[in-house]
């Protein structure tokens, strides 16, 4: 779904919510011969009251209201979140194939390559494996899926510490090894 087609499904939804609102609001007027509708001098308090309260400080009941609104769209909106976890594990799965890839040719050309399980801290279950390859210009490392591990076959469990490079730094090894030699 394209950021216009969202906007278009969630202003959708917003009209709706408008419409049912104003539905409501005019069942409680009387209307004039002219079909001016004429909000009741109490509706108008309690609705300006209201207005000026935060969310927080609303009764249980209001609160109910404002989230029923709200659940009208968290479909529309969990449809673009599982669009966006889809793309981004597609574009991880292109990029362990070519990590897969490059830890082989590392091996074949003798660089030391291996497995470690990402202990502790706050990290997702599922991403816990590391792959390091160590080259002469310093450390790599990336998290990686469990269910990319059958593309990693005979990696030999890494025995050394991560010694703590940013993916900025990462990277710049990279660059740097590339351009060894030059």
């Amino acid at each position: 779904m394209s950021e216009q087609e969202l906007i278009e499904q969630l202003a959708d939804k917003e009209h709706a919510g408008w419409a049912h609102w104003m539905d409501y609001l005019f069942s409680r007027c009387p209307f004039t011969e002219k079909g001016d509708a004429i909000i009741p001098r109490e509706l108008v308090a309690r609705w300006k009251q209201q207005v000026k309260t935060p969310y927080a400080d609303l009764t249980e009941q209001e609160k109910k209201s404002d989230r029923d609104e709200v659940a009208h769209i968290l479909p529309i909106i969990d449809e673009r979140i599982s669009q966006e976890i889809d793309t981004r594990n597609k574009a991880y799965a292109e990029r362990n194939m070519c990590i897969a890839l490059i830890a082989r040719l590392a091996e074949m050309l003798g660089y030391n390559v291996g497995m470690k399980r990402h202990e502790g801290e706050d990290w997702e279950d599922d991403w816990r494996h590391v792959i390091f390859i160590d080259l002469p210009t310093g450390q790599l490392s990336w998290h990686l899926h469990d269910s990319e591990m059958e593309n990693f076959p005979g990696i030999v469990p890494y025995l050394k510490e991560w010694d703590g490079h940013t993916t900025e730094e990462k990277y710049q090894r990279i660059a740097a090894f590339i351009h060894l030699g030059e």
